[in-house]
Formats: C-alpha cells, sequence, structure tokens
C-alpha cells in the first residue's frame, strides 16, 4: 500500500464518509466512522424495539433521529432559493431522511460497509 493510500483511509476514519443519499441526485450526507458507543446505542434501541414492537414509523422515527443525531456530519447538494450551499444543520438532516422516506437501516448498512472496507485497508497495513 503506497503512504497516499494510508492517508486517505486515515482522512475517511478521522473525517467521515461521504454517502449517496438518493440515486439519481447529487445530495450526498457524510456519516462518522461508526463507534463501538454508536453500535451500543443502536443495539439498546433495537432492545426497546423488542420490548414494544407495537409502531413500527415510531421506531423508525427515533432511528433516523439517532443517526442525525449521532452519525451525520455534513451534507452537500442542498441550496437556498439564492442557489448558496445551505449550512449544516441536524434538524435538516432529520428533515431530509423523513422527506425522502430515507430508512433508517440503509443508512447504517451503507456506513457499515465502509466502515468494513475501511477496516480491512487498516487490517492489512497492521500486517
Amino acid at each position: 500500500m503506497k503512504l497516499s493510500q494510508l492517508k486517505a483511509v486515515k482522512e475517511i476514519k478521522s473525517k467521515g464518509l461521504w454517502l449517496k443519499l438518493l440515486d439519481n441526485s447529487e445530495l450526498k450526507i457524510k456519516v462518522k466512522f461508526i463507534t463501538p458507543a454508536f453500535n451500543s446505542q443502536i443495539v439498546q434501541m433495537m432492545k426497546e424495539v423488542k420490548e414494544d414492537a407495537t409502531d413500527t414509523q415510531e421506531q423508525e422515527t427515533k432511528l433516523r433521529k439517532l443517526i442525525a443525531d449521532e452519525l451525520v456530519v455534513d451534507y452537500k447538494g442542498l441550496e437556498d432559493e439564492e442557489g448558496k450551499p445551505l449550512a449544516f444543520d441536524k434538524i435538516i438532516v432529520l428533515e431530509l431522511l423523513e422527506t425522502f422516506s430515507v430508512s433508517a437501516n440503509k443508512i447504517l448498512e451503507l456506513a457499515q460497509q465502509e466502515n468494513e472496507f475501511v477496516g480491512e485497508v487498516l487490517g492489512k497495513l497492521k500486517k
């Protein structure tokens, strides 16, 4: 592996990963590397979901809020009426996820795939 590749992986791990929010759009969200603490929050939320599996819409809303609050750190492709990029706001992230009916599980799956790739690369570097 080249030094430039190592630096790229370290930057991804420290700054986050850009994920395309919609297939036919330039709209992207940046998610930070999933940490054990975040995984613990998801596990706890899933335990609560199993105990009270009455309202799946409410569960999806809770998971989207957790993702907006804890995982998403930026977005691009959003502009105001004058064409200027919108400043990052977690409320807007939540609105995006709800408006476009983006599945929280889809975001977690994409983020996990990227994390696994970075983890594999870092694992090879340690050998």
